[in-house]
């Protein structure tokens, strides 16, 4: 048996932050690149043997001739049977055992990832979480489970249209008794909206309409912005959109690394109509642009005001009807009017002509049958009074004509009186109707006058305070978590990347300095043994961050990003 020289080469490392945890370890894209590079390592080679004995990758001991004091900072070896295989393994020292002033033994494990990198295969399996290629806003959107604290606002739009001050009208809604209907943004309406500019306007308004006896004519009074009265369509509605920026910015002055945190639920846009009211948004499915976000507000002002807000451009959907927020609680007036001035108002509109037929048959008529009764008594009287004292002085003399004279003037005047009397009856019998009617209807109207001095119609709206301070009007609020729990998650996601869940294959180089990859169920092809392939399976399995550099190692403030 021929004699086979020692000719084994064997390298050193010290403080590569290399362990067998597998937190750590380098990527190489090929055996040569692999090689190479550990050959040039020179700042971490503790030392070097050569021509030592054959070593078995699974015995994990080697004697060599060095003190100990060589290898105190050794955490890493690799070696090459030269004469046998022409293959570098590499492995992790445990540990370093004093055997004499030269001699030290080294304890190892062998490192299969290293071993065989730029050997196996990777096979498509189930990928819990990588460093993704791309970092865009919405390019991962699969949820992270994390428990988010409290949102902040982090900035405030209001859309052009509150009421408050000079930005508003006061709109009028008042029955139209012509018949004069209309299609008012695709609605019928028999009522017209009137617009004052001023309080004094509409009061002048209210009373011309008390005063013509059309008080309750007025169907409500109510407050609308300006804006809302500006028709922009066809269809005689108020319709324009609005723009506003996403805020990908910061989180109260942090730039995050990663992109993921300027999605939900981490960031959100919040639409309020400022009435109790509110839409959540995810600023991600926004797609016009990459950073704005819009909206369309229609607004219908007929009897009230009705407005809508539309996400546009919004999960896919031109105008997404579905998550709409709509507007309708606008401030609503109260008006009141002196109650006698409207009551007086229709007992005029109903009295001139009753008094008038009143001055008819009462004061034109009764006055000519009084003149007519008043001779008549006249005449009643003088033939009584001759018949009485004919009657009298022939029973009993000259005394008894007298006072004949006087029973019968009295007795002409009472039966002419009786007989005037019941001719006046008579004819008033044909009027008696037309009295009891009037007097009848004085009753109802007197029981009618109110004993209060005003009458107050509509509402006072529950939205008074908040249209005097803010105005009512919708408001798109830029809500981000707390800078605190920012910084936490970001980090999080500079160390193990986002979550993919989703069949493909892993993927160990990304990004720039390191990738992060963690698989379930990974499948390792290859020329690799067995015992090998089943270990660098459970290594993907556990998680693995894979660095292009020894010296750049646990370093994670450095721009990671993807290049693109």
């Amino acid at each position: 048996m021929a004699y086979i020289e020692p000719n084994t080469n064997i390298t050193v490392y010290r403080n590569t932050g290399l362990s067998m945890s597998y937190e750590n370890t380098l990527f190489f894209e090929s055996e040569d690149d692999k090689d190479l590079y550990w050959a040039a390592a020179s700042e971490y080679i503790a030392a070097t043997f050569n021509k030592c004995s054959y070593q078995r990758s699974e015995r994990g001991v080697i004697r060599v001739e060095a003190p100990i004091r060589r290898l105190y900072k050794a955490d890493y070896m690799r070696f090459k049977n030269v004469s046998y295989e022409n293959k570098f393994y590499y492995a992790f020292i445990t540990h370093v055992e004093y055997i004499n002033n030269e001699t030290s033994a080294i304890y190892y494990v062998l490192d299969p990832i290293m071993t065989w990198m730029g050997v196996f295969t990777l096979l498509p399996c189930v990928v819990l979480r990588e460093h993704s290629l791309t970092d865009k806003v919405g390019d991962s959107l699969t949820d992270e489970g994390m428990q988010i604290a409290d949102y902040v606002t982090t900035s405030e739009n209001a859309f052009p249209t509150e009421v408050s001050g000079e930005s508003s009208s006061i709109m009028m809604s008042v029955a139209d008794e012509g018949g004069n209907g209309a299609i008012i943004g695709g609605i019928y309406s028999a009522t017209k909206t009137e617009r004052y500019a001023t309080s004094e306007e509409a009061n002048t308004r209210i009373n011309e309409l008390v005063n013509a006896n059309q008080g309750d004519n007025i169907i409500n009074i109510f407050m609308c912005p300006n804006e809302y009265l500006t028709v922009t369509s066809t269809a005689g509605l108020y319709d324009k959109v609005f723009n506003f920026t996403k805020g990908y910015t910061s989180f109260d002055g942090y730039v995050p690394k990663n992109n993921k945190l300027f999605t939900y639920p981490y960031h959100k846009l919040v639409v309020s109509n400022s009435a109790g009211a509110e839409q959540t948004y995810r600023p991600e499915f926004f797609t016009l642009t990459s950073e704005d976000a819009r909206f369309r507000v229609i607004a219908s002002v007929n009897n009230g005001v009705q407005v809508m807000c539309i996400p546009q451009n919004y999960k896919g959907q031109g105008n997404n009807w579905e998550e709409t927020i709509t507007l309708s609680e606008f401030p609503m007036c109260s008006w009141g009017y002196d109650s006698y001035k409207a009551w007086l108002a229709q007992y005029n509109a109903y009295y001139p002509q009753n008094e008038a037929l009143l001055d008819t048959q009462i004061t034109g008529r009764s006055l000519k049958r009084d003149t007519n009764t008043i001779l008549d008594i006249a005449k009643s009287v003088i033939g009584g009074a001759a018949t009485g004292a004919l009657t009298g002085g022939t029973k009993l003399g000259p005394k008894g004509a007298i006072a004949g004279a006087v029973t019968g003037g009295m007795a002409g005047a009472l039966s002419s009186t009786i007989s005037g009397a019941s001719n006046t009856m008579s004819y008033a019998t044909d009027n008696a109707v037309d009295r009891e009617t009037l007097v009848r209807q004085q009753m109802i109207y007197s029981s009618e006058i109110p004993s209060t001095p005003q009458v107050t119609k509509g509402k006072v709206s529950p939205n008074i305070l908040f249209a005097q301070s803010a105005g009512i009007g919708f408001r798109l609020y830029d809500k981000k978590i707390q800078a605190q729990q920012a910084i936490l998650i970001d980090n999080y996601f500079t160390m193990f990347g986002y979550t993919v869940n989703k069949i493909e294959t892993p993927n160990m180089n990304t990004r720039p300095y390191y990738t992060y990859v963690k698989t379930c169920g990974c499948i390792v092809g290859g020329d690799v043994p067995a015992e090998d392939a089943r270990n660098i399976e459970h290594v993907f399995d556990t998680g693995v961050r894979f660095w292009k550099s020894l010296s750049t190692i646990g370093n994670y403030q450095l721009d990671n990003a993807p290049s693109d």
